[in-house]
């Protein structure tokens, strides 16, 4: 990672930045979301935003678990990339996404997210966060 990167982390509830300069190729700047309330064994979706308009997709990972890759595209005027997350551990993950297939400097490609996992209790219809953390 470049050293003059600003990073601003969050847990599930927050969002991750990297905001990157000074390269030859176009800056931009990705941040993630996750949302509600991460839970073990409960559907959530995780959100990255970009700030650039160029054609591209995202892929998503839990730690160094493969999620999948989505197409980023204009969703009422922000630029995004959506993928469904049901997290199978509690715990501390570092979610990470990564542009695909379009110039942006490579210190912009890659963007995280830690967030905390808590337990659950699935009530069929829904999950049922167990704590806090």
């Amino acid at each position: 990672m470049s050293t003059n990167a600003t990073r601003i982390a969050g847990l599930a509830l927050g969002s991750a930045a990297i905001v990157l300069g000074g390269s030859a190729a176009a800056a931009a700047t990705t941040t993630l979301g996750v949302d509600g309330r991460a839970a073990q064994g409960c559907r959530t979706s995780i959100t990255a935003t970009t700030s650039t308009s160029n054609p591209m997709d995202m892929e998503f990972y839990d730690n160094e678990t493969y999620l999948g890759r989505v197409q980023v595209t204009n969703q009422q005027g922000k630029m995004q990339a959506r993928i469904d997350w049901t997290p199978a551990d509690t715990g501390d993950h570092t979610i990470i996404a990564r542009a695909v297939g379009s110039y942006i400097a490579p210190e912009d490609q890659v963007t995280t997210l830690n967030v905390r996992v808590v337990s659950a209790a699935d009530l069929g219809s829904s999950c049922l966060p167990l704590a806090l953390g």
